[in-house]
This record gives C-alpha cells, structure tokens and sequence, in this order.
C-alpha cells in the first residue's frame, strides 16, 4: 500500500550540498562493505553504486523536459561523473488488467476534465476583468480567483500527462547509448546497461538490496528505507537544488 504521507514519521532525513558529498558517503559504505567482507580486497577503485528508479526519476526531474527521456539520460550520466555506478532499473511490461494501471489512468482522464472546466472559469473571470464596470473589492476578488485558477489548470494539466513511454527501457538504453554514458566518466564512474524488472522496478531493487548490490538507492519513495531497515540509504530529494538522503536510522 505504502507509506503515503506518513514517510516523515519513521525516516530520519539529512539535506546535503551537493552530489560530491553524497559520493563522500558512498564511497564510506562502500569501503566499509568490502573491509568488513574481505580486508585483502579492499580497494580505493571499488566504485559505490546507486540503484536508481528510473519510472520516479523521470517523473519528478523530466517531468517538464522537452525530450524527458533524453533528460533523465543526461542526470544519470552527470551523477556517474560523481564516481558512481548508477544501474537504472525500469518498471516492466504490467498486466492490462492491474488495478494501479487503470486507475492511474482514471486519475489523468479526471485531472484532464478538470483543466477544462477550471479553463471555462477562467475565460469567464477574463472576460469580466476585460469589460470591466465592477468595483474595486470585486475587481480585486476576480483577481485573485484568477491567480488561483491559473496554479490549478497548472497542477492539473501536469498530471494529466503520462510522462513515461510505453517502450522506456529501451528508449533510455538509446540514449545512454547517444551519450556515451556507459564509458568510464571522469570521476571513475559510469551508468550500467538499463535493468527492466518483470513487473515493477521496487521488487527488483529491494531484491538486490538483500543482496548487497548497492549503497544507495535513489527514489522519493519512503517505501525503500521503511521496508528495507536501517542500512537502506535512499536518495528521496535529487533535483539539483536539493539532495536529501534519508534512513530509518539517524
């Protein structure tokens, strides 16, 4: 079901500067994992690496991208320049019938019947200001509904788009491709070839989780450290004027 709105009441969270000190932690977990493991093997060229939710990412940082697929290809390529790993990992192919499907999709059809109506109010409240012969209280009152609607056809136009194709792993996977994010970066890191999970992308990364595949996993879905426990570190802020990490643990 989820954490909702209820995330904030069992996580702990840290507002961080920039991306270097989130590779600053990283690199710690990272070299700490493999001392404790095996002492003979550890190694400064031991790369940290981020699991990443591709469905999230895309959606809350190319959102409003003019390719947002190319975008979210260019943030995964500007995080491995920090040093990372960063292994994608994309929602697979879901049963027609699934009941998240269909109601996300009910969710965009209403907030799109929404952005309609809210736009004829609009168009009404215009043409009052237009033609003018209201006094100031009510010109000011019409002003500020005015204000109101426009922030409302806003937010609902937003999620009345499905941002994410149909066919994402692959198309990601080209543009990765386009920008060599594959290769070595200058800051030793690279993005792994797209991982497409079964069904949904959370499984799968919870799965490598348990098996300690990473050290980080980036998504603003509480889910991850909730249901994974304290040594989860998730990346729940990563726009690039907030980096904020969180953990059940402080």
């Amino acid at each position: 079901m989820g954490l909702g709105n209820n995330g904030s009441k069992v996580l702990y969270s840290l507002k961080l500067p920039s991306r270097a000190n989130v590779a600053t932690i990283a690199v710690h977990l990272r070299q700490s994992e493999i001392t404790s493991a095996d002492p003979a093997n550890h190694s400064a060229s031991d790369r940290p690496v981020i699991y990443v939710d591709a469905n999230n990412v895309i959606n809350v940082v190319s959102r409003k991208a003019v390719d947002p697929v190319a975008h979210t290809a260019n943030f995964l390529k500007e995080w491995s320049q920090e040093g990372f790993i960063v292994v994608p990992v994309c929602d697979g192919p879901r049963p027609q019938s699934k009941q998240q499907t269909n109601k996300s999709r009910a969710v965009r059809q209403k907030a799109k019947h929404k952005s309609v109506i809210l736009r004829q109010d609009l168009r009404r409240i215009s043409r009052q200001l237009k033609d003018g012969g209201v006094d100031a209280a009510t010109r000011k009152r019409l002003e500020d509904e005015q204000a109101e609607l426009c922030k409302s056809i806003k937010s609902a136009e937003t999620q009345s788009v499905n941002v994410v194709p149909p066919n994402f792993p692959m198309l990601l996977e080209e543009e990765l491709n386009k920008i060599s994010a594959h290769d070595k970066q200058k800051g030793g890191g690279s993005v792994a070839p797209v991982v497409t999970a079964m069904f949904e992308a959370d499984a799968l990364i919870k799965g490598a989780f348990m098996n300690k595949k990473f050290q980080l996993v980036m998504s603003n879905d509480a889910d991850y450290p909730a249901d994974l426990g304290d040594k989860c570190i998730a990346i729940k802020e990563f726009g690039t004027k907030n980096l904020v990490i969180s953990s059940t643990s402080k």
